[in-house]
């Protein structure tokens, strides 16, 4: 292997990493690989700033294969049913699943399980919501944590308090609308270990003071939350169970 090395350029606003490798090759060579990094080859000839130049030009079209990917990934992950027996991810911790009867319809963590108690435990439509409606009390908490962790630096900065929402949504963890001081995350963070939430938050309270994907913005969020990088790749990784 030659020498190798983690470079990023920003197309349209967004942030693209890839692996950078030096080795014999006579052109400069792309892929996408199946989990979404993007790799480069080229000769030792061949500048930096002209590697991430060729980057930057096939922006539109490695954007586009990563959102296939994740599509794709989310298509083959089985349907969650919420049966006994299933696991399902709870703060970053697999978590069993225990269904039983019961005279009231509710769910609890209890010895490390998730209990869904229901009138009707055949009842899948009622499993699902308790099991959202958990989740939903989840995120709510753990967000509420670790604004107040990461609420003091940004006060210190000049930031806007924000308003924090909550949304069942897709396709993003979180977004944040910088001139009302509106931010929305994720329901489905309820899943996520509590690092990549305050990264999640971290990442959205950053645009309260740059909101663009600008050098400047990712300055800003290197100084809050230095291993930001580690935090987004292990959220990344979950993305599929959670």
């Amino acid at each position: 292997m030659g020498k190798v090395s983690l470079r990023s350029v920003l197309y349209d606003g967004q942030r693209i990493d890839f692996v950078f490798e030096r080795k014999r090759v006579r052109n400069l060579n792309l892929r996408v690989r199946r989990d979404g990094s993007v790799y480069v080859s080229a000769n030792e000839r061949v500048p930096t700033a002209m590697a991430d130049a060729f980057v930057r030009r096939k922006g539109a079209f490695i954007l586009a294969a990563q959102k296939r990917m994740r599509e794709s990934a989310l298509k083959a992950q089985p349907e969650r049913r919420y049966a006994d027996g299933e696991t399902l991810l709870v703060l970053g911790k697999e978590t069993p699943i225990r269904v039983r009867k019961s005279e009231r319809d509710r769910a609890e963590l209890r010895d490390g399980a998730l209990c869904l108690e229901l009138r009707d435990p055949l009842d899948a439509a009622c499993r699902e919501r308790l099991v959202k409606d958990y989740l939903d009390r989840t995120c709510r908490r753990a967000c509420g944590e670790a604004m107040e962790r990461l609420w003091p630096v940004f006060s210190a900065l000049g930031a806007r308090e924000p308003t924090l929402r909550y949304r069942w949504m897709r396709s993003r963890w979180g977004s944040c609308i910088a001139p009302r001081a509106a931010i929305t995350l994720n329901k489905w963070l309820g899943g996520a270990p509590s690092c990549c939430i305050e990264f999640v938050l971290a990442h959205e309270l950053c645009h309260l003071l740059r909101p663009d994907h600008s050098p400047a913005f990712y300055r800003l969020l290197t100084q809050v939350q230095p291993d930001w990088k580690e935090r987004k790749a292990l959220l990344e990784s979950l993305a599929g169970k959670l």
